[in-house]
């Protein structure tokens, strides 16, 4: 919303319009309604925060963001018209172009476009009034938000970077290594809510030297699908490592060859399935590895650990507060380093508090602190505000937290961060193209005229990949 509103700001103080403004002496309303769009502005941030809680506030949101719409969709008609007409004109001699873009017409036109403008303008009147009665407060915007180098993400996790998970990694690698079992392939479940880490662990885990010498074949396939509609033969091609055409016996058979009498670990992560039939079916695939074969299953359904697991499921429990701290200091200070100014470090130990042992709560909270200033009154703005409308208690806590890691997103990132939502879950999204996508849709608005779209456009996905949480 806070970018619709930039861009018509934007489209109101070009030139263009400074010209209609000279044609038909629509000065007053669009001053006006610059004015208006600026000052709805500086309280969208609060707005858009308070949307899911206050139905008035979500009406007041619908209402404008069809009203800006309105009002982009009319200044850049006008825009385009100016620009043929720039076009069409220059070097032009045919009798028809003069006539056309004759300054008549062109005040016949500009004059329907500024009625329609106050027709707008109106509209924004109204909203304007009702911003009065919703209690907003004015938020500072992405100018306040320092910014720090982007930090890189691998496809692994290093020991070192894990807190707080070093029994349960323990206990793990133990099982795995477990010379006396009597099956050909056994199953080890990990078994939590969203954002405890458990495909964290199971990666660490999985790159474990002990694990990489003991193992003949590995691989992880990502499952995360939620749906009833399990399907074992896409499962199968991914472990395979690529798809095969043909029938569901071709694919099988492909399987069968690939793990026949190798000592085999497979990680089948967010798995969801609960119809046991459908499990025995897939597994009666995998018997064929070598007596020792694992599976490791990541899941947050009990009823999942019972019908898969041969070993006791591993639960994993909420970070302590030693680890909760640990973790937190790493993500939101500089360096990793726990600040001398004591007062800072205090409001940051009541914000790990409210997290209450969540991984990802906490280096999504942690993440998103890193990219403010690192003073007093900010951290405690989002401690006593932000923060204290979240119930510890709420099982689904770790939406709330996301959602706030949203809102504090720049608003030029908000839509970029949105339309990554049209792809399917766990789809491996390719930079170039995704930025290419940004830009058709606009989303991409470099405030320096001499650079490159398409750099500017790296520059958003290296600040989406800093602040965005794309794994529970």
């Amino acid at each position: 919303m806070e970018a619709i509103a930039d861009r018509v700001i934007g489209l109101l103080g070009s030139l263009a319009f400074k010209e209609l403004d000279i044609l038909c002496n629509f000065q007053d309303d669009l001053e006006s309604m610059n004015s208006m769009v600026s000052a709805i502005k500086a309280v969208l941030r609060d707005a858009e925060a308070k949307d899911m809680k206050d139905n008035l506030i979500n009406d007041w949101l619908v209402k404008l963001k069809d009203v800006l719409l309105d009002a982009e969709d009319l200044l850049d008609a006008y825009s385009a018209d100016e620009l043929a007409r720039e076009v069409m004109t220059k070097g032009k001699r045919a009798k028809g172009v003069r006539i056309f873009f004759s300054k008549s017409n062109r005040i016949v036109c500009a004059a329907k476009i500024g009625h329609e403008i106050r027709a707008i303008r109106k509209k924004l009147d109204g909203i304007f009034n009702e911003k009065n009665n919703l209690h907003l407060s004015k938020i500072s915007s992405t100018a306040s938000i320092e910014s720090h180098d982007c930090r890189e993400t691998y496809s692994f996790v290093r020991e070192e970077d894990v807190v707080g998970r070093d029994e349960e990694r323990k206990h793990l690698v133990s099982t795995l290594l477990d010379l006396d079992v009597k099956t050909n392939v056994s199953v080890v479940p990990i078994v939590g809510i969203g954002g405890l880490g458990k495909t964290t662990l199971a990666q660490q885990v999985y790159n474990d030297e002990a694990i990489k010498k003991h193992f003949e074949l590995m691989k992880w396939v990502c499952v995360s699908d939620e749906s009833s509609e399990f399907n074992n033969k896409k499962v199968a091609q991914n472990i395979i490592g690529h798809e095969i055409g043909g029938d569901v016996e071709k694919v099988t058979e492909a399987l069968r060859d690939k793990i026949e009498g190798k000592l085999f670990l497979l990680v089948l992560d967010d798995f969801w399935n609960e119809d046991r039939e459908k499990w025995l079916k897939l597994e009666s695939l995998l018997r064929g590895g070598k007596k020792g074969s694992m599976i490791i299953v990541t899941t947050r359904s009990k009823i999942v650990a019972q019908i898969m697991g041969t070993f006791v499921p591993l639960y994993l429990d909420d970070l302590d507060f030693k680890n909760s701290w640990e973790l937190f200091h790493r993500m939101a200070f500089k360096d990793g380093k726990e600040p001398d100014n004591q007062e800072l470090v205090g409001i940051g130990r009541d914000i790990v508090r409210k997290c209450a042992g969540v991984p990802l709560a906490i280096r999504t909270i942690g993440s998103l602190l890193f990219t403010k200033k690192m003073g007093v009154s900010e951290w405690s703005y989002f401690r006593d505000n932000d923060l204290a409308s979240i119930d510890s208690d709420d099982k689904n806590k770790i939406y709330s937290i996301l959602k706030l890691s949203y809102d504090h997103l720049p608003s030029h990132l908000k839509n970029c961060f949105a339309f990554c939502s049209l792809f399917p879950k766990d789809y491996v999204i390719e930079r170039t193209t995704l930025v290419q996508l940004w830009m058709a849709e606009g989303f991409i608005q470099p405030l320096d005229k001499h650079r490159c779209m398409e750099d500017v456009g790296d520059e958003y996905f290296k600040s989406y990949c800093q602040g965005a949480c794309f794994k529970m």
